[in-house]
């Protein structure tokens, strides 16, 4: 109890990358300490608020904050993609700004917004379709933050949207490469799947099979036994080339094929990807996943004679941007040579007042609050 009688609370506040949820909790002045099964009762759907994962944000010499990531089971984690955006949001509507720049000097996202986004403005034709139009007439501020993970440094765009509650976020996640050496033998891995394996450090440790298109329970039932094989275990995304046609007709876009005889079009091509995470499971969504699904389609297009020619002209050299899409919607990967930017939505889902004694009752003990 404060001094006054009343009961204490922590806050926190629920946002949302492409359904990748975070609890975000803003304790600058480190207050609040919290152990894994408190974090883990936090971030269980059923008996718990729900989410992917918890984020702390404190001060750091340098950034603007440092992000503290625990996984929904407990366990640390070096890096998200998406949770680093969410975080940056949180900040901006507490009324951190963070270093507020000019919006010509910031990425433009293009193409149709995902369902229940509002946007304005033209789709660029140039850029890949599936992200949310922002424009200076739909965006009325924006920010660069400059946040300390586990992984290193990294600087995050942001921009406010047409809502209080929707923004969007564009982080440099620094140089991302695939790699067809593998921290596992490829002859036990062969006995669990027949997709071209990739091995992937975006901060977090990913292994991208590529393939089609992911069947029915082909992720939940691959990617534990995958995970398992890493010493650690790690991040497994299964990701295809996504066929598609132009205008609506039955006339494929493009021809020519990337390992599966797939068509994909658009600037650097348009792909799925399902996604299990390392201490959740299977998410709507992966910041970090998609950055390595990305990276593994850059290295299979810069290897033409190995994975065969992709419908679109990219020999490893300049830009390329590629739109991956999951269950919670589309994110843009673009790669400046090897220096990856993962863009995309952010919103807003609530903010969380939880006192002492309803967490003291989840049977995981309490080491402090604000």
């Amino acid at each position: 109890m404060n001094d006054d009688g009343s009961a204490r609370y922590i806050k926190l506040a629920k946002h949302e990358g492409d359904g990748n949820d975070f609890l975000v909790c803003i304790d600058l002045d480190d207050d609040v300490h919290l152990d894994r099964r408190t974090i883990a009762w936090l971030c269980d759907r059923r008996w718990g608020i729900g989410a992917d994962g918890f984020i702390r944000v404190l001060r750091a010499g340098g950034a603007h904050a440092y992000m503290e990531l625990t996984n929904a089971d407990g366990t640390r984690a070096e890096m998200s993609g998406n949770g680093i955006r969410c975080l940056v949001q949180s900040l901006y509507l507490s009324g951190d700004y963070g270093e507020v720049i000019s919006k010509d000097d910031m990425s433009v996202f293009a193409g149709p917004s995902p369902a229940g986004h509002s946007a304005t403005g033209p789709s660029p034709a140039a850029l890949p379709a599936g992200m949310p139009v922002v424009t200076e007439d739909s965006s009325e501020a924006s920010a660069v933050y400059r946040i300390a993970t586990d992984a290193g440094m990294r600087d995050v765009n942001y921009f406010a949207g047409d809502n209080a509650w929707l923004g969007y976020a564009s982080v440099g996640m620094g140089d991302v490469v695939a790699s067809e050496e593998l921290p596992i033998d490829r002859a036990v891995l062969a006995k669990l799947t027949d997709r071209i394996a990739f091995w992937v450090d975006v901060g977090n440790p990913h292994l991208v099979l590529f393939g089609g298109e992911a069947g029915d329970g082909e992720l939940e039932r691959v990617a534990p036994q995958v995970a398992a094989l890493v010493r650690g275990g790690t991040n497994v995304e299964l990701c295809w080339p996504v066929v598609a046609r132009r205008h609506g007709d039955d006339t494929y876009a493009s021809t020519g094929d990337l390992s599966t005889g797939y068509a994909s079009t658009g600037y650097g091509g348009a792909y799925g990807y399902a996604v299990y995470e390392r201490g959740v499971g299977p998410t709507l969504s992966c910041g970090t996943g998609a950055v390595a699904a990305g990276a593994a389609v850059k290295y299979m297009r810069e290897h033409p004679e190995l994975y065969g020619s992709g419908t679109d002209v990219y020999h490893g050299h300049g830009d390329i941007a590629i739109t991956l899409t999951s269950a919670g919607g589309p994110l843009e990967v673009r790669f400046r040579g090897n220096s990856a930017t993962l863009t995309g939505p952010v919103s807003k889902v609530a903010d969380i007042f939880v006192d002492s004694g309803r967490v003291a009752g989840s049977g995981a003990p309490v080491m402090g609050f604000s």
